[in-house]
């Protein structure tokens, strides 16, 4: 039970960092545009995410959405995409570090 109760708590907190970076990037993009903030930069916020994942190799994009953003952990990918757990780390830090360059803005907001 406590292993199942850790988990729910790691996810809510996961997606309320998600949800705090996604409307700080949309409400400094408003500021930067100075246009009145319209219902849809959540959208260019998650668009802008896909773009930056698809330009990732596929195994890292694989291990980066199965990590971050579907929670998985290291030996649930590891088990899904066949390789090994030193493999998974590798992919998610690569991914990582090349989703910060094409999403300098995002990274401000993390170290927030």
């Amino acid at each position: 039970m406590r292993t199942v109760t850790t988990d729910c708590l790691q996810r809510l907190r996961r997606r309320r960092i998600e949800q705090k970076v996604m409307r700080s990037y949309a409400e400094r993009r408003a500021d930067d545009d100075d246009d009145v903030k319209s219902p849809g930069h959540d959208g260019e916020v998650r668009d802008a995410i896909l773009d930056a994942l698809a330009k990732l190799p596929e195994l890292t994009q694989v291990v980066v959405v199965f990590r971050v953003m579907q929670g998985l952990s290291g030996d649930q990918v590891k088990d899904i995409v066949g390789c090994s757990a030193a493999e998974v780390s590798r992919q998610l830090h690569r991914g990582l570090d090349q989703l910060r360059h094409h999403l300098p803005e995002l990274e401000m907001e993390l170290k927030r």
